[in-house]
């Protein structure tokens, strides 16, 4: 028997202190594969024309440090009661990057070794009034069991400034770490 699971749909919110840079709606999907991977689609919609976004890479998409300075979606995850948390960033180009924390910014980088060849799966289109990325996170790049879901996002400019965006925002300045704003429960 597969097991067929429903996908969750919930919209970012603009951290108060950001500006608006012409996104009108940024809304992500999070649903589990009968393989237990988890599948995310963002949905950016605005006057896209005034964002920095890198354009799609050919080929498989690399490890990059320093996403999170540009346009990239973001994914928290845990297990809940546990305080051990996964960071995943993701660029529209297809380049990421995952971060094991130990406790609340305790941690770094994931080291290559303990991936082995697990690496997400990025796609990105593009008009100029929406933009769709869509990644295939495996199974085992992530904790085991049920997981509690930070999404964010972080918008650039192509003057260089810089919006937050996340499902909520716990403190008064913006911070996808805070374990307040990992509220998508994801079976």
């Amino acid at each position: 028997m597969t097991e067929s699971y429903d996908p969750l749909t919930a919209k970012l919110i603009r951290h108060p202190e950001s500006p608006g840079l012409g996104v009108m709606l940024l809304e992500a999907t999070a649903v589990r594969s009968a393989k237990r991977d988890v599948i995310l689609t963002y949905t950016v919609t605005g006057a896209l024309h005034g964002l920095k976004i890198a354009p799609p890479r050919d080929g498989p998409g690399q490890r990059e440090e320093g996403l999170w300075r540009h346009t990239c979606l973001e994914l928290f995850a845990k297990s809940p009661d546990e305080p051990a948390y996964r960071e995943f960033n993701f660029s529209p180009s297809g380049a990421w990057q995952t971060y094991a924390f130990r406790t609340y910014r305790e941690g770094g980088a994931l080291p290559a070794d303990a991936l082995a060849d697990r690496v997400p799966h990025i796609s990105c289109s593009q008009t100029p009034t929406q933009m769709v990325m869509q990644v295939t996170l495996p199974a085992a790049m992530l904790p085991a069991g049920p997981l509690m879901l930070g999404l964010s996002a972080v918008i650039e400019s192509r003057d260089g400034r810089l919006a937050y965006w996340a499902l909520r925002h716990p403190k008064p300045k913006p911070d996808f770490h805070d374990a307040h704003a990992f509220i998508l429960e994801l079976p």
